[in-house]
């Protein structure tokens, strides 16, 4: 992406977070109420160079836990049962959107800053590697190199 990937960020989530405020759907217990939809697509749309934005967007918006399932669509990334076991350790049981928002962060924060490009993050989701952290994707990318 050859803009600025964060005031375009910004306007899209203050537009789904207003589309998310209307009553028909914060009255839903479901996550899909909140990520099917254009506004959540749109967030989505702006793919890996997002990503470090979204991070920040979850550091400084409790609110913004949702946008966990666009750092899943964007990167492909699952975390392994034995991620979330450590998770559930660190920060309680059950997890919930806040923990997962957390997992996340210290997916970010974990990983050299020289495999936070989207080559790193894009070969990942591309294989749809499960243990897709930083430092396996650093590896993975060096390996082919």
């Amino acid at each position: 992406m050859h803009r600025d990937t964060a005031p375009i960020l910004e306007r899209r989530y203050r537009e789904w977070k207003a589309f998310c405020a209307r009553p028909d759907i914060s009255e839903q217990s479901s996550d899909r109420a909140y990520i099917n939809n254009q506004h959540f697509q749109d967030i989505v749309a702006l793919g890996e160079d997002a990503v470090p934005h979204i991070i920040v967007k979850m550091k400084e918006d409790p609110a913004a836990h949702f946008l966990i399932h666009a750092l899943e669509q964007i990167t492909g990334k699952e975390f392994t049962p034995e991620e979330i076991e450590m998770a559930k350790k660190r920060y309680g049981s059950p997890l919930g959107n806040q923990g997962y928002a957390r997992m996340w962060i210290d997916w970010w924060e974990t990983m050299p800053e020289q495999s936070r490009s989207t080559t790193a993050i894009d070969e990942c989701a591309r294989q749809r590697i499960p243990d897709c952290s930083r430092d396996a994707a650093h590896r993975r990318t060096a390996d082919e190199s």
